[in-house]
């Protein structure tokens, strides 16, 4: 025994440095692989961002909403348009509305059949008349129209849109 505590004399010194050196290595590593998982998971975060930024870049989202305009023959009357505009960053087509749950093709228009738009680019706003020669005193009223609008873009989801219109 007091061989061991002799050597222990000798050499404990360095034998604590090594009992260290060991307990510093093993937190290091630990360290490392906590940092590690760390930046894989900021990776897969900044990954994810990157792609729904590219995915709104690729996506068109079209709104619809009333618009009147007085008619240059009679300053008390009003006409009454459907306006529907693409607020997204890509071409809307393949577009489809419905109106009052009916398809666009039978839907009552003032000035008889109106052909609907099939694509819309990104800030285009097209028109279309609702109600014609309207009295001003009627526009607040209450009328309605219920309006649908599906479309396709760059992105594999198709879009849509519902809202009920009032003038």
């Amino acid at each position: 025994m007091s061989r061991i505590v002799q050597w222990l004399i000798e050499h404990g010194v360095a034998l604590g440095a090594v009992v260290v050196s060991v307990i510093a290595l093993w937190k290091s590593s630990k360290s490392h692989r906590q940092q590690f998982d760390l930046n894989r998971r900021m990776v897969a975060i900044e990954v994810a961002r990157e792609g729904e930024r590219r995915l709104k870049l690729q996506q068109a989202h079209l709104h619809a909403y009333i618009d009147t305009e007085v008619p240059p023959y009679n300053e008390m009357l009003k006409n009454v348009y459907l306006v529907v505009e693409n607020r997204g960053k890509s071409k809307a087509f393949d577009i489809e509305i419905q109106l009052d749950g009916k398809p666009w093709s039978v839907y009552g228009w003032p000035n008889g059949k109106m052909d609907q738009v099939q694509s819309c680019e990104p800030g285009s706003s097209p028109r279309y008349l609702l109600k014609k020669d309207v009295p001003e005193q009627n526009l607040n009223q209450g009328a309605r129209v219920d309006i649908q609008i599906s479309w396709r873009d760059q992105t594999p989801k198709l879009g849509n849109y519902q809202q009920s219109l009032t003038w």
